[in-house]
């Protein structure tokens, strides 16, 4: 059997971080349930994350709860290419419209790149459906304003607050 806790940082972040105790009580269940898990049982536990620095020391270190470790590191500059082309498979890219894109998106994750691939869809198609990608397309949708690439970009503490106030207001008896 596989397990997977998809952003494992929002359950089981640092203790220095929970301001609530229902935050701390989930932290504690998904440690005692980890812990309560049968060595002879066949189960594969996968947790991701973005923000591993956060995590709660008992579960990121602890032999017999993680025993492995893996990174995944932002794509280089020929992956990116081979991504975008990826995504884009049915986007016909003129000139120099998919160097200008592997260019922007420098320190970008695959995900982000499918979100501006697809958004480079969406311009064609608005343009009456040529699937035709220029470099003022790439300019357009790769631009640096944040707000157009990611409305949340910079405001991770102030959702990370949000997060705790929410938490700290249910009531609702669920951990």
């Amino acid at each position: 059997m596989i397990m997977v806790i998809e952003d494992v940082d929002l359950v089981g972040r640092s203790r220095d971080d929970i301001s609530g105790q229902k935050a701390e009580t989930r932290l504690n269940r998904l440690l005692n349930e980890m812990d309560g898990l049968g060595e002879d049982l066949d189960i594969l536990i996968i947790m991701t994350t973005n923000r591993v620095n956060s995590l709660e020391g008992a579960l990121a270190a602890r032999a017999g709860r993680v025993d492995v470790v893996l990174e995944i590191p932002l794509p280089d500059d020929d992956c990116r290419e081979r991504l975008i082309e990826r995504y884009g498979h049915a986007l016909n890219f003129q000139g120099e419209a998919l160097a200008e894109a592997v260019a922007r998106s420098k320190g970008d994750s695959a995900a982000h790149l499918k979100e501006m691939v697809r958004r480079l869809a969406q311009r064609t198609i608005a343009r009456g459906g040529s699937p035709v990608i220029s470099r003022e397309d790439v300019e357009v949708v790769f631009s640096p304003d944040e707000a157009v690439l990611c409305p949340l970009k910079g405001h991770e503490e102030t959702l990370r607050r949000h997060i705790i106030e929410q938490e700290d207001e249910d009531d609702s008896g669920c951990c």
